[in-house]
């Protein structure tokens, strides 16, 4: 079984067929050991039916073997040749103009902190 798809830092998803579903949902307080899984990472895991929602989900999740570690993608060299032809004294590059200095509550150039 893979883990997949980390929703946030504290819940994903475990590719596996369940019922109709084909991803199972864990909380990171059912991972064992404190380890952080990545995708791709092969787990083992209990699965239990929660009568509230009426969903299975993943408990006692333990990773079995790590997975591959992704890759960085080098940049295409359309954008690197781009990037180097670009200068800060290039008159055709976009120039950020202020139109109005920002001002405070008070008018003032920013805002003041009012003791009270």
């Amino acid at each position: 079984m893979n883990a997949c798809l980390p929703g946030s830092s504290q819940f994903g998803f475990i590719t596996y067929e369940v019922g109709e579903s084909k991803k199972l949902f864990f909380h990171v307080k059912e991972v064992q050991d404190g380890v952080e899984l990545q995708i791709g990472d092969e787990v083992e895991f209990s699965v239990v039916f929660n009568q509230r929602t009426a969903k299975c989900s993943a408990c006692n999740v333990r990773r079995v073997c790590e997975g591959p570690k992704p890759v960085a993608t080098p940049r295409p060299d359309r954008l690197v040749n781009r990037l180097k032809s670009i200068t800060l004294d290039d008159a055709s590059a976009p120039r950020l103009v202020i139109l109005r200095q920002p001002r405070g509550p008070d008018n003032s150039k920013g805002s003041v902190k009012k003791n009270i």
